[in-house]
Order: C-alpha cells, then sequence, then structure tokens
C-alpha cells in the first residue's frame, strides 16, 4: 500500500507539475496532461547540467527551487507573449469527449500497472539483478555525492573514473523521498504509465483526421496501449530504467515535433512549439541517448511526407549543386554496395549461432513479445491489434500515409539493427545489441494505427444505421470493438504481464532468485550499525549491495562491472583462496575489507550456482570459514568479521 501511495503521489505531482507549466505559458496544447511527465523530467535534466556547470550541489531544496523558477519564467512568458499570438485553437473538444479519454487514460493505467502492484513482494523484496543493482547504486551515488551532471556523477560505480553515464533516472529516483530501492520501484512505476498518458496527444497529431473519427481513434488507441508488453518486460524483467524512461518520454516528444512541423501554423506558434519539442528532446538525449535514435527514425518519414514541398523549390535551387552532389555520390555508394547488401538481406531471414536474426526480431516486434522463453505467450494475443491496424491502414490510407511511413521505418529499424551482420547493428550496438529493446517502438506505433482502425470500422458500420441511430450506433460499435478488443489483447495479456512481473518479484516462480529472502531486509537495517566503521564484501547478488542501500555501509561490490581494478576481480574470481593464497589476503586487505556477509538459504547465491551449474562466475560467497568470525546471524543470513591470515 506504501508504494502504491507513493507511486500515485509522484506521478499527479509530475504531471501536474508540466500541467502548471504550460498552463502559466498560456501554451494552447491539447491533452496538457500528456506531457505532463515527460515536461517535468526535463526540466529536471536541465537543472542537472546548470547544477553540475556552476557546481551547486544536486539536493531537493537546489531542485525545488529551479524549478520555481522554470514556474515563474513560464508565467512571466506567457504574462507578456504578444496578445496575437493567444488566438490558437486549442483543440479541445465536447466536455463529453474530454472525459471519455481521461477514463480511457485511466482505464489503460490499469492494464498497464495492476499487475505490478497485486505482486505481494513488490515493496519487500527489492531485485538483485546486475542492471537493477547498479541503476539503484547510481541513485545512492546521486544522493551521497549531491551531484547529477551526465559526465561523472556515477564515478564511484567506474573504480573513481570520471565517465559519461546518462544519470536522468537516477536524479529523479533520488529525489524521491523513499529508501533507494522503492523509489526505483515507484518511478518504474510512473515511467511504464507515461505510455497511456501519452497516446493521446500522439494519435491527435500523427494523421490528418479530424471530428468524431480523431476522438474515436484517441479512446481506442489509449484504451489497447495499456496491453502492450514489450514496454513492461523491458522495466520489469530487464532492468534497463534509463533506457525505459527515454521510450516514456517518446510519445509526447514524437507528438510535439508533429505539431511544430504541422501545416498552417503560425510563424510565432511554431517557435513556441519549436522550444516546447526541444525541450522533450532534451530530455530524451539526458534520459538515454538512443531515444535520439529512435525518435528520429519515426519522426523523419513523417516530416518527409508532411513538409510543405512547394514552398521548398528556391531554397532547393540556392543548394542544387550540393544536392545533385549528394544523390550522385549516393547513387554511387548504392551501386557498389548493393552485392554486399542483398548477401546480407538474405543472411538476416537466418537464425544465427549467437541468436541474433532481423527475422526474429521482427517477429518478436509484430507480436508484441517479451524477449524470453520462460513466459508463454498469450495465444493470438496480439492478433486483434494487428488487425485493427490493418484495417486502419487500409480504410484511412490516403490520411494515414505519413502513419504508415512511419510504422515502416519503425519496423526496418527492428530487422536492421536485430540481424547478425549489419552496418546498422554496428551504428546503433552500444544501446540496440537486444532486440527486446527495440520492439516496444513498433508496438507503440501499432496500437495508434489500431486506434485509427477502430474508429474507421466503428464509423463504417454506423453508416448500415439510419440517420437518426447513426449516433448511437457509433458508440455502440466502438464500445463493442474495445471490449472485444480489450478481451482479446490488453485484459486477457494482462495474465502475461503478471506472470512477467512474477518472474521478476516472486521467487517460488524464478528458476533462480535475486530477491532479497524474507526477513533480510530487516537483518541488513540491523547489523548496518555494527558495520558503520567499516566495509562489507561479498556476492553483490546476495544482498551485500543493500548494506549500501538501505544501510549507507560501503561495500566493496555495489555491482559487478568490467571496469573494477585488477586486484578486484582477482578477488571476486578467487575469493575461495583467501586462507591459503597471501597474496590475495592482501589483496583484500588493501581493498579495506573488515566483514564479510553472506545468504545460506536455499535461494541464496552459493547454492543457487550450485543448482543450475553455474561455474566461475565469481566466488564471494565462498570465503573459507577458518577466516572468518561469526558477527550476527538470524537464519541463513550471517554476518561475519574478516581474520587476516597474513
Amino acid at each position: 500500500m506504501l508504494l502504491a501511495f507513493f507511486y500515485v503521489v509522484t506521478l499527479a505531482v509530475t504531471v501536474g507539475y508540466g500541467v502548471l507549466f504550460l498552463t502559466l505559458a498560456r501554451s494552447a496544447v491539447p491533452f496538457k496532461f500528456s506531457y505532463g511527465f515527460p515536461l517535468t523530467v526535463s526540466l529536471i535534466g536541465i537543472w542537472t547540467l546548470i547544477f553540475g556547470v556552476l557546481g551547486i550541489p544536486f539536493t531537493r531544496l537546489s531542485v525545488s527551487a529551479g524549478m520555481a523558477a522554470s514556474l515563474l519564467a513560464a508565467a512571466a512568458y506567457g504574462r507578456y507573449k504578444p496578445a496575437a499570438a493567444r488566438v490558437e485553437p486549442t483543440g479541445r473538444g465536447r466536455s463529453k469527449d474530454r472525459w471519455a479519454v481521461l477514463s480511457a487514460v485511466a482505464v489503460a493505467l490499469l492494464f498497464a500497472i495492476l499487475p505490478l502492484l497485486l505482486q505481494p513482494d513488490l515493496h519487500h523484496r527489492p531485485q538483485q539483478e546486475w542492471d537493477s543493482l547498479f541503476h539503484m547504486s547510481g541513485t545512492l551515488a546521486v544522493r551521497s555525492g549531491e551531484n547529477a551532471f551526465p559526465y561523472g556523477a556515477l564515478a564511484d560505480l567506474y573504480g573513481g573514473q570520471q565517465t559519461y553515464y546518462p544519470a536522468l533516472w537516477h536524479a529523479v529516483s533520488a529525489l524521491i523521498p523513499l529508501d533507494v530501492p522503492r523509489a526505483s520501484t515507484v518511478l518504474l512505476l510512473c515511467a511504464i504509465s507515461a505510455w497511456p498518458l501519452g497516446i493521446p496527444a500522439l494519435v491527435r497529431s500523427a494523421a490528418r483526421v479530424r471530428g468524431r473519427m480523431l476522438s474515436y481513434a484517441v479512446i481506442a488507441s489509449t484504451v489497447l496501449s495499456g496491453g502492450i508488453v514489450s514496454y513492461s518486460y523491458l522495466g520489469v524483467m530487464v532492468g534497463l530504467w534509463p533506457y525505459t524512461l527515454s521510450l516514456a518520454m517518446l510519445p509526447a516528444a514524437l507528438a510535439a515535433l508533429m505539431r511544430a512541423f504541422s501545416l498552417g501554423v503560425y510563424r510565432y506558434h511554431r517557435y513556441e512549439r519549436l522550444a516546447e519539442a526541444l525541450l522533450l528532446v532534451c530530455g530524451i538525449a539526458l534520459a538515454h541517448p538512443s531515444g535520439l535514435i529512435s525518435l528520429g527514425v519515426v519522426f523523419a518519414p513523417w516530416m518527409l511526407l508532411m513538409l510543405p514541398w512547394r514552398r521548398l523549390p528556391a531554397i532547393a535551387h540556392r543548394f542544387r549543386y550540393l544536392l545533385l552532389g549528394g544523390l550522385g555520390a549516393g547513387a554511387v555508394a548504392l551501386f557498389f554496395l548493393l552485392p554486399g547488401l542483398l548477401l546480407r538481406l538474405r543472411a538476416m531471414t537466418r537464425f544465427q549461432t549467437d541468436g541474433a536474426s532481423g527475422y526474429a526480431s521482427f517477429m518478436l516486434a509484430l507480436n508484441d513479445r517479451a524477449d524470453t522463453g520462460l513466459i508463454a505467450p498469450t495465444p493470438y494475443g496480439n492478433f486483434i491489434v494487428l488487425l485493427l491496424a490493418a484495417a486502419g491502414l487500409i480504410m484511412l490510407r490516403r490520411k494515414l500515409l505519413p502513419l504508415a511511413a512511419m510504422l515502416v521505418c519503425a519496423y526496418l529499424l527492428v530487422v536492421l539493427a536485430g540481424g547478425p551482420a549489419w552496418t546498422v547493428k554496428a551504428i546503433t550496438a552500444p544501446w540496440y545489441e537486444a532486440r527486446h529493446r527495440l520492439a516496444p517502438l513498433a508496438a507503440l506505433l501499432t496500437v495508434v494505427a489500431a486506434g485509427f482502425g477502430t474508429s474507421a470500422l466503428a464509423c463504417s458500420l454506423a453508416r448500415l444505421f439510419t440517420e437518426e441511430a447513426r449516433g448511437l450506433a457509433r458508440r455502440g460499435v466502438l464500445i463493442l470493438t474495445l471490449a472485444v478488443s480489450c478481451l482479446t489483447s490488453a485484459g486477457w495479456r494482462a495474465a502475461e504481464r503478471y506472470e512477467l512481473a512474477s518472474y521478476a518479484y516472486d521467487p517460488a516462480v524464478k528458476s533462480y532468485t535475486n530477491l532479497l529472502g524474507p526477513g533480510e531486509e530487516e537483518f541488513i537495517r540491523e547489523t548496518a550499525p555494527l558495520v558503520s566503521s567499516g566495509k562489507v564484501i561479498g556476492d553483490p547478488y546476495d544482498g551485500t549491495s543493500f548494506y549500501s542501500l538501505l544501510g549507507g555501509v560501503p561495500v566493496i561490490y555495489p555491482g559487478l562491472h568490467w571496469i573494477y581494478a585488477q586486484p578486484q576481480l582477482r578477488v571476486s574470481e578467487r575469493a575461495d583462496s583467501f586462507a591459503s593464497d597471501p597474496q590475495l589476503c592482501r589483496d583484500v586487505k588493501r581493498l579495506g575489507t573488515t566483514y564479510f556477509y553472506r545468504d545460506d538459504s536455499p535461494d541464496g547465491m552459493r547454492q543457487v550456482r550450485e543448482k543450475i551449474g553455474e561455474e566461475g562466475y565469481n566466488r564471494l560467497s565462498d570465503f573459507p570459514e577458518s577466516a572468518l568470525t561469526l558477527v550476527a546471524q538470524r537464519g541463513n543470513y550471517r554476518l561475519y568479521r574478516i581474520n587476516y591470515p597474513c
């Protein structure tokens, strides 16, 4: 209940702040709530840059002052901007439509979040996966160091080296007034909620559709967005939290860019819209730079199709030689590269020995599947959504041409970056080496197209009725189509999302567990004062990391990472030789280690390695008993003092 309460409060505060910012700026944005969460996160990201450059500590107080200054700037802009700039229509529609959209958002949020909130161990047993531990340790580093600047904020996780890492996730979670694991879980729930919130703005901007059909499309797409499985999978099972935050901001940023480049916009309004879009794009870049690739891939075809080409000949004439030279160089390059491209195109359709396959990635995105063989997919889980998307693209083919081009480019990115040997994969390898990162991008646009398909079907079937009954018939057909879609997609697949969440948070379901055991958190909190003057060593996936996350005690291994110095690597690989290897003993002493923690329960890492046959990963749970003195114990959880034989 406590976690659900803070989730609701955090989501309301972030969305409310963004809505207040847009209201004070007198911005004529329809569905302001769609921009609320991404806009708030973007502003926090910009203040992390300002604080980092000026050397101002990143604390709740300084961020509150910065956000208050943002509100004052928005209010001043709204107060003094020219009166002629305030006449832009907002497209709010009727009150009934607004309430229908809000109801659709509530239903989608229920579908997206309820499978997680129903997990009994979501609050009591945080994950100990590699990515989740790394990002929780990053949040702790931001809190303790009072620094969220992307270059250097997570230096503690890289052996003290100043390196770049997108730290916006860690900055936002550090502001939530909970301990690190629960603050991270609350932000994860808010990020998963951002897609149903952002869909109304995206649908309204994605096609040349207006009137009743647009209203129905907004409602249908919003409801169907609550059933997307691949997006929840990224944050829940894989722990790609910064990437998930970047994707969470994508619908609002895409909608803002479409509004900025749409036709028939006054020049003053276009500058205002560009500023809003730039703010959201900066937030995506600060959350995770790969979001810019996703944004560019899906926005470029829309911009090319929607640009007013009749106004461009004069500009093209000025740069005609540059354009002709670029086209000629492209033609020559294509001539020489075409044979190799065709050979690689054939290779993409085969499963490779390393599991990489463009065909497999395409099917993963098409079916909106989680990239795991542990979860049985729901039969025909995404079939109805695909049928509705195809119906929309066929029935509204001219009006949905930009959206169709966006879908084609999204699926091309999935295939090209997911293949075994491809130039695009080489470019996107730092972020897209795992194919499950790409599936949500295609699933998002498919849901948007499915919303238009639902709307077009409802309006077409309503024509079969008399003119007096058409309004009621449209609403009836829409409700019926949505009900069938929810039962066969969003609602039916809720069981699949619940199973995904269970695999992440329920030790009875996981094939091997990386969760805190029953009572382990209480034991760590009780013994933290005993070891506050020293450092703790142990397997980071065996509870040791939580001495720093929950008790503020320094640990040698907050996680395992390739950047560690050689002594740390040697200790992690040969800890079982501590008593017999003098050099290893000196390495442990040099690290300043005083205490050792181990979980000897059946789901502890030492027993798990024996159960699944994993050898050589690390031996941090295997310190010899002869060199240890028991300090505290509760069941299978033991804290030892290290006796140095060297």
